[in-house]
């Protein structure tokens, strides 16, 4: 979105319990008290004429999906772009709902589609729908950026990740933008655990980056990247 003017709108609650959460604040919606929420059409039309795009991310953005919705229509009537963050972890018919809406769609994958992964570090049995989720947007117009948390202290299986890449090539397009970034450490824990992932010394990390992004691309995906890692990410 270089050159222009967002707005974005983090909203409550999430359907994954990730041991990592970097925003448990959001996530602790008995700790969100005395907070009113904007009308979905007062909040683009308060905006415009500032704004050329308007996104949602959060917690997790689509367990709002009548309000994401009600605000990306209204935003096509103005002509502002929308972007939705998610976790992926939706229905198809969520998915189908919000992409007729959206115009570019976020998914944070959490290092690994493997099922005893998301079960042990992120709560649910099957990450299957965020596989469905993708393909629904991708095959409604909807660009979508693919971001992997890739930390060796979090998850380290380059079978598993090479499995991973070739379902995104296949389903989604060789083209995709796939994006490693780093795991940042959160400085509250979420109510669900007291567990800390350790971070891994700075160099270490930037090695495990760039040995799993060799691995993206000899599996095809031409847009593949690393987030850079921040100087501040995994200072203890």
């Amino acid at each position: 979105m270089r050159g222009k003017r967002m707005a974005e709108v983090y909203l409550p609650g999430c359907n994954l319990k990730c041991e990592f959460c970097i925003a448990p604040f959001l996530i602790r919606l008995g700790e969100i008290r005395g907070i009113q929420w904007v009308g979905a059409a007062d909040l683009v039309d308060e905006r415009v004429g500032s704004i050329d795009a308007l996104g949602f991310g959060g917690g997790e953005a689509s367990i709002h999906v009548d309000y994401v919705i009600e605000a990306f229509s209204r935003c096509r009537d103005y002509g502002i772009d929308t972007i939705l963050e998610t976790n992926g972890y939706m229905t198809k018919r969520t998915a189908e709902k919000l992409a007729k809406y959206t115009a570019h769609v976020g998914i944070g994958l959490k290092a690994s589609l493997d099922k005893s992964y998301y079960k042990e570090k992120l709560g649910v049995t099957d990450p299957g729908p965020i596989r469905e989720a993708a393909k629904v947007f991708a095959e409604n117009g909807c660009e979508v950026v693919l971001t992997n948390l890739t930390d060796p202290n979090l998850w380290n299986d380059t079978q598993a990740f090479q499995a991973l890449t070739t379902w995104i090539a296949h389903d989604l397009g060789s083209e995709t933008r796939f994006a490693l970034g780093p795991l940042e450490r959160g400085e509250i824990p979420p109510p669900w655990t007291d567990e800390r992932i350790h971070i891994t010394p700075r160099e270490q990390r930037r090695a495990h980056l760039e040995a799993y992004l060799k691995i993206a691309k000899e599996n095809a995906l031409s847009n593949a990247f690393c987030i850079p890692i921040s100087p501040r990410v995994g200072r203890q």
